[in-house]
C-alpha cells in the first residue's frame, strides 16, 4: 500500500537525453511532506540504484555539484568505457536521478538533488515514530 493519496502521474514526459516519452515520478499529497515519493517511484529508483556502476556515477556526479560532469570524464572517474556510462546515465535519466545539458558537443550530466531529497524523505518517513531518542541517534548517524 502507498504512501497518502498521491497525485496519479498525468501524462509521459519526453525525455531530452534518450528522446524517449517515460511516466514521471510520483510524489506523495500527505499534508505533512508533499516531498516524500510515493513508493511505486521509491522503488524504481531503488532498482536504478541496485547497481555498484550506477551508485559510482551518482557518487562521482554529486561531488561534482551543480557544474555536472561529461560522459568521458564520468566514465575515466570510475574506470568504464563511454558506451557503458551512457546506458547507465539514460536508466538514471529515466529513474529522474540525473538530468543533461548539452555543452558544445558534450552532454554534461548533474544529480537531481530533488530526487535525492525526495527519497530521503520516502525513507525516512515517519521513522522515528514520535521517539525523540531514536531520532537524535538517527540525526547524529546521518551527519557527513
Amino acid at each position: 500500500m502507498g504512501m497518502g493519496v498521491g497525485r496519479a502521474a498525468s501524462a509521459p514526459v519526453h525525455c531530452a537525453v534518450c528522446q524517449k516519452f517515460h511516466w514521471p515520478l510520483e510524489y506523495s499529497d500527505n499534508p505533512w511532506n508533499k516531498r516524500m515519493m510515493k513508493m511505486n517511484s521509491a522503488v524504481k529508483v531503488f532498482s536504478v540504484l541496485a547497481h555498484e556502476g550506477r551508485v559510482q556515477l551518482l557518487q562521482t556526479l554529486v561531488q561534482a555539484g551543480d557544474k555536472g560532469s561529461s560522459v568521458s570524464a564520468l566514465a575515466d572517474a570510475i574506470g568504464q568505457n563511454l558506451k557503458t556510462v551512457s546506458a547507465q546515465l539514460l536508466l538514471m535519466a529515466d529513474a529522474e536521478l540525473v538530468i543533461a545539458r548539452r555543452e558544445g558537443k558534450q552532454m554534461i550530466y548533474c544529480a537531481q538533488y530533488e530526487t535525492l531529497g525526495a527519497l530521503f524523505s520516502f525513507i525516512m518517513h515517519d521513522c522515528c515514530g514520535g521517539n525523540e531518542d531514536l531520532r537524535r541517534t538517527v540525526q547524529r548517524v546521518c551527519k557527513c
